[in-house]
């Protein structure tokens, strides 16, 4: 039986170590992808249709309250978009942050979350 926490917009979500490293790998990840490709913050923020100072917080990986960044999904894509890589190619992020190294199967594919090939 799953746990449904509901918040509401007063609430304050207390971050997870795991969502924290997410955060801190996609910002490296961003850094990285905008170093090879030679494009500033600038550049990247209008390729992707977001503003100058959001792209700042995602390679900060912290928002502008101290939290992690969360992206949503269609900012995913946008900015997959904007480096011309896949939304998987940008997340190619450690796997191992979310502590399901022991999902490995014999070659050292993650199998995922209930042993699902991902």
């Amino acid at each position: 039986m799953a746990i449904v926490i509901r918040m509401n917009r007063h609430s304050r979500h207390i971050p997870t170590e795991q969502e924290v490293r997410f955060a801190e790998q996609l910002a490296a990840r961003l850094r990285h992808l905008r170093e090879r490709t030679g494009y500033t913050q600038e550049q990247v923020a209008q390729r992707a249709g977001i503003s100058p100072n959001a792209y700042q917080h995602y390679e900060s990986a912290q928002s502008g309250r101290g939290a992690p960044m969360n992206p949503r999904l269609f900012t995913i894509f946008s900015l997959a978009n904007a480096y011309d890589v896949t939304p998987a190619e940008l997340l190619d992020i450690d796997h191992d942050i979310f502590g399901e190294d022991e999902d490995e199967d014999e070659d050292g594919r993650w199998l995922g979350e209930g042993g699902l090939w991902v």
